[in-house]
């Protein structure tokens, strides 16, 4: 019994330290953020930089938007705006998972 509760505390240790080693980076702000100059401009932005709300408004545009007189069909359309909530979707998990 004492075997059993040893390996079930050793295993609960275990996976919660390689969850921590993982997460550890974001939370210290080494993943996520941009790259700059030495001159203080931005060369490029990170995930963590992002505006969430410019994915929300092209989603809210194209679920909207009516394609009748266009080459586009409805499931092509359908698919494109499931790839934008998609993208939204993980930029919000992004954002709260650094925040």
């Amino acid at each position: 019994m004492k075997n059993l509760i040893f390996l079930c505390i050793a295993t609960s240790i275990f996976i919660l330290s390689i969850i921590v080693l993982n997460v550890a980076p974001i939370i210290n702000g080494i993943l996520g953020k941009g790259t700059y100059d030495s001159n203080g401009e931005a060369s490029s932005y990170g995930w963590y930089e992002k505006n969430c709300d410019l994915y929300n408004d092209n989603y809210k545009i194209n679920k909207k938007k009516d394609i009748t007189g266009t080459e586009t069909t409805q499931e092509e359309q359908d698919e494109y705006v499931k790839y934008l909530k998609e993208g939204r979707d993980k930029c919000y998990r992004n954002k709260a998972m650094a925040d």
